[in-house]
């Protein structure tokens, strides 16, 4: 959704006629205003894709995290 904006906001910017420039900037700006969380419902599959180790999904378990 993030890049998905920037993508909308500076296609609305391009079809009002505004420059590649003033296109860039738009989503320039907004690239520096939003923010993406991610926040899974286990860590079951982080330790699979390797973005956490065993040890620490073993004690997210134990924790409840």
């Amino acid at each position: 959704m993030a890049l998905g904006l920037q993508v909308v906001e500076a296609a609305k910017a391009a079809r009002l006629g505004q420059t590649i420039e003033e296109v860039m900037a738009i989503a320039h700006f907004i690239s520096k205003k939003v923010r993406f969380y991610f926040v899974p419902a286990t860590l079951e599959y982080l330790r699979k894709g390797g973005r956490i180790g065993g040890a620490s999904a073993l004690i997210g378990s134990i924790l409840q995290i």
